[in-house]
């Protein structure tokens, strides 16, 4: 399982997200949507709302988290294990 993070610059909710995540300590792949690449994953998986969050298991999205608030945190960790 993979922990992806769809972000963008100036976006106050993506930060706070990745500063939690980097706190409790969950690895994450961040994919910034104001590049070529990022806007077509974001396409691809129908991102709409930054930030967004993939549990991902390979390339199939097993959870998606959009906005965030801290059980986000809580959920993202017991889908980890």
């Amino acid at each position: 399982m993979k922990v992806v993070v769809f972000s963008g610059p100036g976006c106050s909710g993506c930060e706070a997200l990745k500063t939690s995540l980097e706190a409790a300590r969950i690895p994450f792949e961040e994919v910034n949507v104001d590049t070529q690449e990022g806007a077509k994953s974001a396409i691809k998986h129908g991102v709409r709302t930054l930030p967004t969050t993939l549990l991902m298991d390979h390339d199939v999205v097993v959870q998606k988290f959009i906005g965030f608030n801290f059980l986000h945190i809580k959920e993202i960790t017991r889908g980890l294990r």
